[in-house]
């Protein structure tokens, strides 16, 4: 077949194919050019992270205009007595250091000469001593571990190859956690190294032998327990190690042999009378598909898990999916989904499972459509850390003012809003929600993204995206390249199609395996939505 005039031709050498997009797409290099300096013109470059609170320290991260990473680093707590003052995070200025403000790591530095640089997790010890990173150099996701005194900027000998993702110190500081992947790249080895003894020697916590199932570890909150997990998307199984008893090993919660995916947190609540009893803290999908969240003791693990006494916290709900629930000293802080939002609800332990029990506050938001989640919390904390965003509202840091019976419903406290500039504003713009009715009549949600001068004249051009698999969400999110778009006329769809978990468990059930199907004719009558609309033309 000749090539068209001035096209080089496709099946010929791999250098005519590469040069192919090029040639067919050369007359939109103008655009592309225009779209990317728009791009930048709203990018702040120079940034920086609202500090977290870990302990005695602050730790952050600050962002440098010319440079490629980020810099680690931290500045000396403050206590005063009032709790909330003391979690009040300092004000952080790019290009200004703070009084005491150490540098743990400088990603730049640790990136000269390499051809790769991804830090692939970092811990530090309880009393701010050492500060472990794991660094990936060759692009292969293995990463490097290596351990710095911070007193005094020197690199322990202690040098860890081919760990995976996640590590973190014990409470005591003299073992580290890690994950090991096998060939398959799937993490199937937790180990426990001894500061100061050969790697050779490192201990083998837990090995998984099944190739279908993953493994993954975390501090429980109170940091009393090393809380293994082990799953695939159908059930799962939790393994804790308790500290203070390290040598009697591991405790299965539920084994895998029940089919239940579930999530456990160890913790200790105290009843009316003031005693403290150990407790697990329990997110399961145990006959609820959406999933609930139960307390059940100890004790009661060691009968088969139907004849197991487990006290219902948040009842299952076909409106309601329960995303996890994790513990602070005060409160039970629980990810839920309803009306496909991501949302965050704290309920106090005081009274936790008895007829005592207070009603869950939610943060409350102004806007229809928005994400917000739980970006970080501390066991001893007043707070939490949430983010926050929306189709036209730029991340947003908050801390939430735990409820009290002074203020029983908490205070949302704005930390920061990341800036976009080049005279941004959202009032220009409007996102709606939508229904398209697929080939079986269940409805489709959908988010409509429009530029507030577009009419409803069927003239516009349409863009619909959709995903539908592993029940992931197309949340709202804002995204400075997509107003480039909005800024010439087009309307933007997100087809919350099944095969995603925007509805609960249910919405992912009914796009996987033999209704697979439903995710694709989903997405043809989102398309069919907008083409009827009267907001584009059906033929752009």
């Amino acid at each position: 077949m000749a090539a068209r005039e001035g096209i080089p031709r496709s099946g010929g050498a791999p250098q005519g194919r590469k040069r192919l997009p090029g040639a067919v797409t050369a007359n939109q290099q103008p655009l592309r050019e225009a779209i990317f300096q728009e791009i930048k013109g709203r990018t702040q470059e120079t940034d920086l992270s609202v500090p977290n609170r870990k302990d005695g320290w602050w730790y952050y991260t600050r962002s440098v205009e010319g440079k490629e990473y980020g810099i680690q680093c931290r500045v000396k707590a403050q206590d005063t007595g009032d709790p909330v003052a003391d979690w009040t995070p300092p004000a952080v200025e790019a290009g200004v250091e703070l009084s005491g403000e150490e540098v743990l790591l400088d990603c730049n530095v640790e990136a000269e000469g390499k051809p790769f640089f991804a830090v692939g997790g970092a811990a530090v010890t309880v009393d701010g001593n050492l500060y472990a990173y794991a660094v990936d150099n060759a692009g292969d996701e293995r990463f490097t571990l290596r351990i710095k005194d911070l007193r005094t900027g020197e690199l322990l000998p202690d040098v860890i190859e081919n760990i995976f993702y996640g590590i973190s110190f014990s409470p005591d500081g003299t073992r580290l956690f890690y994950t090991v992947v096998d060939d398959a790249w799937r993490p199937y080895q937790v180990k426990a190294h001894v500061l100061g003894t050969p790697v050779a020697e490192d201990e083998v916590i837990y090995q998984e032998d099944d190739v279908a199932m993953w493994l993954g570890f975390e501090l429980s909150a109170d940091r009393r327990h090393l809380v293994l997990s082990i799953g695939c998307s159908e059930f799962s199984e939790t393994r804790l190690l308790r500290f203070d008893d390290y040598d009697a090993g591991l405790t299965t919660v539920i084994s895998r042999d029940a089919c239940v995916l579930y999530e456990a947190e160890p913790f200790l609540l105290t009843d009316a009378s003031g005693a403290a009893s150990e407790k697990i803290l329990l997110t399961h999908n145990q006959d609820a598909i959406n999933s609930m969240v139960s307390l059940v003791d100890p004790a009661e693990l060691a009968k088969p898990v139907a004849e197991q006494y487990w006290t219902t916290v948040v009842e299952h709900s076909d409106d309601v999916r329960v995303n996890g629930a994790g513990v602070t000293s005060t409160h039970v802080i629980l990810s839920i989904r309803k009306d496909t939002i991501e949302r965050v609800q704290v309920l106090p332990l005081a009274g936790l499972g008895t007829s005592r029990q207070l009603d869950p506050v939610e943060p409350a938001f102004d806007e229809e459509l928005y994400t917000a989640g739980v970006a970080g919390s501390d066991y001893e904390a007043p707070v939490i850390r949430m983010g926050y965003t929306s189709y036209f509202t730029p991340s947003r840091v908050y801390d939430f003012v735990l409820p009290t019976p002074e203020q029983p419903a908490g205070e949302l406290l704005l930390r920061k809003e990341s800036p976009v500039l080049g005279g941004y504003s959202p009032a220009d713009y409007v996102a709606t929600r939508e229904w398209a009715t697929a080939a079986d009549g269940t409805r489709i949600p959908l988010s409509v993204l429009r530029h507030t001068s577009v009419k409803q004249d069927s003239t516009a051009a349409g863009l619909v995206y959709g995903y539908g698999s592993y029940e992931m969400s197309m949340d709202p999110g804002f995204g400075i390249p997509r107003l480039s778009l909005l800024d010439r006329g087009i309307v933007f769809v997100i087809a919350h199609i099944r095969g995603g978990g925007e509805l609960g468990r249910h919405w992912y059930e009914e796009g996987k395996k033999l209704h697979k199907k439903n995710t694709f004719t989903d997405f043809i009558a989102s398309t069919d939505w907008l083409a009827g609309s009267g907001w584009v033309d059906p033929s752009r």
